[in-house]
């Protein structure tokens, strides 16, 4: 079933949808909050609001094609909120990237410290560069739906991937090639094209 159709099913009243939905997405929710927002309670009361205010208005809320992202923005507009920030990330840098993401570290006698200087690498990054490479590569989030999450155009989108991934690649060589298994094929090949 695609996202359009569980989202309908939603709309409809559908609680198994609901709780789908709920369970395929509150790990990414809290990673995602967790990323700008130091304060772990804060994140996990601003789910249950986005969660609660879902059902409580599903008959009159959009479609949407794409479930995270739709929650993704929701979330993100809503720790803002909160938090009377406008337009400012404070990335949590030591969560990313954390051990339980889903980034494959190579099994060998240096992959403590590689861990650590990915880390560096990303903390080098500006915060913008840093929350569009998290939600491009760790998230899987295509151009079309960072723009929306961020509320940036598109190319601006384009922009700050390609200056974070030629940043790394040009500062830490060696955490680029880490990175390589995240990265599509458009966008390794634009930064080696430089």
């Amino acid at each position: 079933m695609n996202d359009l159709e569980l989202w309908q099913q939603l709309k409809n009243g559908d609680r198994t949808a609901f709780k789908k939905i709920y369970a395929d997405h509150i790990q990414a929710l809290y990673k995602y909050g967790r990323r700008f927002c130091n304060d772990p309670s804060l994140v996990e009361d601003c789910i249950q609001d986005l969660f609660i205010e879902i059902w409580n208005k599903r008959t009159t809320i959009g479609n949407t094609d794409s479930i995270i992202r739709y929650l993704l923005v929701s979330l993100r507009r809503k720790i803002y909120r909160q938090n009377k920030v406008k337009n400012k990330v404070e990335l949590n840098d030591q969560l990313f990237p954390s051990e339980d993401d889903s980034f494959r570290w190579p099994e060998d006698d240096h992959s403590d410290q590689r861990k650590k200087e990915l880390q560096a690498a990303i903390k080098s990054l500006s915060p913008n560069q840093q929350e569009v490479i998290y939600l491009k590569y760790f998230q899987g989030l295509d151009y079309e739906e960072i723009s929306e999450v961020l509320d940036m155009k598109y190319q601006s989108v384009r922009n700050l991937v390609y200056r974070a991934m030629t940043k790394l690649r040009d500062q830490f060589p060696i955490i680029f090639l880490l990175m390589l298994p995240f990265i599509e094929y458009n966008s390794f090949s634009i930064c080696f094209c430089i």
